[in-house]
This record gives structure tokens, C-alpha cells and sequence, in this order.
């Protein structure tokens, strides 16, 4: 499931949940809730004392991101037949790297159900999780993690998302494709590892920032990328 706001950026944005199969269901004018816009800190997590179930993106920067508008939109939807989400909220901290330990605790303290990682926490926190799903580990970086007792598990759902939206929107397969990645952040480690295990023909990666695709990705720990 997926949803999107519209183009305009308005207050009054329309927004469509992606059910599986392709079908589109609009959201006409979401509740206030849903627009989002506050970015919290290290200092709003300390003091945090919200009832119900809370959910997050950590990122540093975080302003830019729409990942609070599409999953509150979509928690809007689900509450409208289910009540169980009806007190489900999805939210975005500014949290710089040094912070990101001390953020993690502080989140499974209070209980936080998800969170999402972005640049550029998806590699720093793969070694500061609990549990690493299996899938994640060749990959070495983790963008969703998910409460448990014992800690945070982290999974990496980047590649997946490749694959689904190549063969969604454009009608391929990576398997035999000659493939390009243009970045080398901790996304393009879960696209290129995606691109190995399905058996792409080629893989080139391609970053502005020679010193940043080696100290801080290490792509050639991947499995695989040497042989392409």
C-alpha cells in the first residue's frame, strides 16, 4: 500500500491509497493531522509523552520529506474501517547522526511501534539494532525498523521497492537488465544488492562524490559486485 499527495502541495491535497493489484482509492481533504509539517527534535523526543501509537522518520535533513503526509493519509483511510488506527500517528524528527544511539533508546522507550530511516542514518544504525532481518544483512543497511521487547529489528525494504516499481510502471524485470544506479547512499546499497540477487546483466553505479561511495557505503563488501 502507497499513497501520494497532489502536485499542488495545498492544504486541501488529495491523496490516493494504492491497494495491491494497481487500484487507486482517493482521500479527499485529509484531516489536519495528515499535512504534518512540524519537524521535532532530539529535545521533543525527550519530553515525549503522546497516548497511542506513535511512528517516525529520522533523517538529518528531514524537512523535505512527504513520508508524514502519505502515511498519515493512509492511517486516515485504515481508521475509517478499522478503529484500531484510529489513534495512530506518523511523525518526522530532526536528529543529527552523533544523536541517532541516543534517539533510537529513547524512541523504543516510548514506545514508538516503526520507524523509518533516511540519509543518513539507514548505515549507522544497521550495527546499533537489536536484530537485523536476514534479507538486510548483504545489504548493510536498514530504512525500517520495528519494536520489539528486546530492541529495534531492522529490515531493508529499498530493493524491493526497486523491483516493484520497474515492474509496475515500466513493465521490466531486472533479471537480465544492464542497470544504472545514479547515487550511493544506503538506498543504492539495497537497489544494487536487489540487482545482484535477481541477476541483472550489468550494474554501474554511478555517484558525484567519489570519496563517498567507498568509507561510507563500502561497496565492495557487497557480495556479488565485483564480478559485474
Amino acid at each position: 500500500m502507497a499513497s501520494a499527495p497532489a502536485s499542488d502541495g495545498s492544504a486541501d491535497s488529495r491523496f490516493s491509497i494504492l491497494r495491491p493489484g494497481g487500484s487507486a482509492v482517493p482521500i479527499e481533504n485529509p484531516k489536519l493531522k495528515i499535512e504534518n509539517s512540524t519537524v521535532l527534535t532530539l529535545a521533543d523526543l525527550t519530553a515525549w509523552s503522546r497516548p497511542g501509537t506513535s511512528l517516525a522518520v529520522l533523517g538529518h535533513p528531514i524537512k523535505h520529506s512527504i513520508s508524514p503526509p502519505m502515511h498519515n493519509a493512509a492511517l486516515a483511510a485504515l481508521a475509517r474501517t478499522d478503529p484500531r488506527f484510529a489513534d495512530w500517528q506518523y511523525f518526522r524528527f530532526e536528529i543529527h547522526p552523533t544523536d541517532l544511539p541516543r534517539a533510537l533508546d529513547l524512541l523504543h522507550a516510548k514506545k514508538f511501534h516503526g520507524i523509518n530511516l533516511t540519509v543518513p542514518h539507514k548505515i549507522i544504525a544497521f550495527d546499533r539494532v537489536a536484530e537485523i532481518d536476514p534479507a538486510a544483512r548483504p545489504v548493510g543497511a536498514v530504512n525500517t525498523l520495528r519494536r520489539t521487547e528486546a530492541g529495534w529489528h531492522g529490515f531493508n525494504t529499498d530493493g524491493y521497492g526497486l523491483a516493484a516499481a520497474v515492474r509496475e510502471t515500466l513493465g521490466r524485470d531486472l533479471t537480465g537488465a544492464h542497470v544504472i544506479l545514479l547515487g550511493a547512499g544506503g538506498a543504492a546499497r539495497g537497489a544494487a544488492v536487489e540487482c545482484l540477487q535477481r541477476g541483472c546483466a550489468s550494474l554501474a553505479i554511478v555517484n558525484r562524490i567519489t570519496r563517498q561511495s567507498a568509507p561510507n557505503t563500502n561497496f565492495h563488501q557487497i557480495p556479488g559486485l565485483s564480478r559485474l
